[in-house]
């Protein structure tokens, strides 16, 4: 009875649910059934949670949580920086190959720059 109580717990159904669903990625994989392999793949997403079981008390998450808001300026300009970049490449891009079929507007160059520099 206490086991079962057990695997009723947030954490307990986490965890189930990570190693089922890893477990069926490898037998899907190892049958070639790749497709179904990645549609299983999104479930491991709760191998993060699993992460935040290990901090109890949430003393690390406060600290980084402190760090972040006490050089929120820094991140922001950052962030800033980045983006300025981002838009530049972009209209470069695009007036070095405006005569492309891939980047004939801005807007493909700009998803150009998007997908090719942050995704990647």
């Amino acid at each position: 009875m206490g086991r079962l109580k057990f695997l009723r717990r947030p954490f307990c159904i986490i965890d189930v649910i990570t190693i089922m669903a890893s477990i069926v990625v490898l037998a899907m994989r190892s049958s070639g059934q790749v497709f179904a392999a990645s549609a299983f793949r999104g479930l491991r997403f709760f191998q993060i949670l699993r992460m935040v079981r290990m901090d109890r008390r949430g003393g690390s998450w406060k600290l980084l949580g402190s760090v972040v808001y006490a050089h929120r300026q820094e991140l922001f300009t950052t962030l800033y920086i980045g983006f300025l970049g981002l838009i530049s490449a972009s209209f470069l891009v695009y007036l070095a190959e405006r005569d492309d079929e891939h980047f004939n507007n801005y807007a493909k160059a700009l998803w150009w720059g998007v997908v090719r520099n942050i995704l990647t």
